[in-house]
């Protein structure tokens, strides 16, 4: 298995931290990819200073990047809305290049929430919550259809996440069948693994589920019952099981530490204790 480790950068990292971490960890190699989110046009949130540290660690140590977008819903009703979200799809994947990424990390929507028109059958009746699923099921894979095509002109793959209720993909089988729909070849899968465990589904069978198509990975730590986003060991997931499983489906893409913050001290840990459970065999 590939033990290539990248962390994740947010504005809860100063400028100050965001050059430390990578003079620690990138300019030695103990850390090959940065996950960086995307900030750009929020009201009141000035990222000039955020965005020049991330750029000048990219230029110096030269890390495979990838960018996580804010959490905009590909399955919006409305066209104009939509139409500014792709704009922004756009921006994002001008700002992966400018960083010298190959990846962008993009959610596929919710349910329900931003489906503005009543969906009403011949006989007036309303429709039902699996309806209205099917319908922003469907609103989503056409958005992510063109989010593909744009990103293949920039030489960029898109990932996609499972996330918690009410996002569209809460399971592997959701994630299979939504990229089944898309079918472009540069949509793959992000599986995150306290996502998983937080909805209280099976671990080493939604993994293997996916075993051909997850070629990315969010690791973090939670209480199994809210998603914290904690560094390894300090939440209750079972670690060597999942690593254990990633073993015996031959991964081999990065993995890396979604945190709340990661600071110098606690990816240092979280490294550690992942190459601890590599050595280790899970008891079943």
């Amino acid at each position: 298995m590939n033990n290539k480790f990248g962390f994740n950068i947010n504005l809860k990292n100063s400028p100050e931290e965001i050059r430390a971490l990578g003079a620690k960890y990138l300019k030695t190699k103990e850390f090959h990819e940065i996950e960086v989110t995307y900030y750009e046009h929020l009201e009141g949130v000035d990222v000039f200073e955020y965005n020049k540290a991330v750029k000048e660690i990219c230029d110096l140590y030269h890390p495979e990047v990838s960018v996580h977008i804010i959490d905009l819903c590909l399955a919006e009703q409305n066209f104009t809305v939509r139409n500014a979200i792709f704009a922004e799809i756009e921006n994002c994947l001008r700002y992966t290049k400018w960083l010298g990424g190959h990846f962008m990390v993009m959610h596929c929507g919710k349910a329900y929430g931003n489906l503005h028109a009543p969906i009403l059958h011949p006989d007036g009746s309303r429709s039902t919550p699996e309806e209205a699923f099917e319908v922003s099921f469907g609103l989503s894979v056409k958005m992510m259809r063109m989010a593909c095509d744009l990103a293949k002109e920039y030489g960029i793959t898109i990932y996609t996440e499972n996330l918690a209720a009410p996002s569209l993909t809460t399971t592997s089988a959701l994630l299979n069948r939504y990229l089944d729909e898309v079918d472009k070849d540069n949509l793959r899968i992000v599986f995150d693994v306290g996502h998983c465990y937080h909805t209280k589904h099976d671990i080493p069978s939604e993994l293997r589920a996916i075993a051909s198509r997850v070629k990315h990975l969010h690791i973090h730590d939670n209480n199994g019952e809210k998603d914290l986003h904690q560094p390894v060991g300090e939440g209750t997931l079972d670690f060597r099981t999942f690593v254990s499983v990633l073993e015996e489906i031959q991964y081999d893409g990065y993995l890396m530490f979604e945190l709340y913050r990661c600071t110098v001290d606690n990816l240092a840990d979280c490294k550690q204790a992942i190459i601890d459970c590599m050595k280790e065999k899970p008891t079943t």
